[in-house]
């Protein structure tokens, strides 16, 4: 099963994961030209998710995978993140529910205990991404298929 994992920021973490190909990752920066600290708060949050659904609509269909995961918000944020994150991570779900594939939220201390085990050290968003989608990929694919 291809796999596409969001890792939502204003950082946009992404990897396709599949068995048997070489793990694709990286990061799209959703400030774009305009750097959106310059707009009014609410101009620059719309700016944020508009740049979110558009690179998640373009890794969708750039990448054809069967199931997207979105990183789960867990855990105390505080300022701009408490106010951007959970929209970023909304439009991720909208564009994976509309486009109809199988949408699963991944708890981010299970997959960061899972990986460090394995390995893993803190790099950059896309590599958190690959490694969640490893993660899911080990450990809860199974549970999709039994439960199907």
């Amino acid at each position: 099963m291809r796999v596409l994992a969001i890792d939502p920021g204003v950082s946009l973490g992404w990897a396709v994961v599949a068995p048997n190909e070489i793990p694709q990752f990286g990061e799209i920066s959703l400030k774009g030209r305009l750097d959106p600290k310059y707009l009014h708060v609410t101009d620059r949050h719309a700016a944020y998710f508009d740049r979110c659904t558009g690179a998640v609509v373009h890794l969708i269909e750039e990448h054809c995978p069967e199931c997207l995961l979105v990183e789960e918000m867990a855990g105390r944020m505080l300022g701009e993140a408490a106010r951007i994150l959970p929209g970023l991570r909304a439009q991720v779900l909208c564009v994976g529910r509309r486009r109809e594939l199988l949408t699963i939220e991944v708890n981010n201390a299970s997959w960061a205990k899972w990986a460090r085990r394995h390995g893993y050290v803190k790099a950059d968003d896309g590599s958190d991404a690959r490694w969640m989608a490893e993660y899911w990929l080990e450990h809860e694919l199974r549970n999709v298929r039994e439960a199907a």
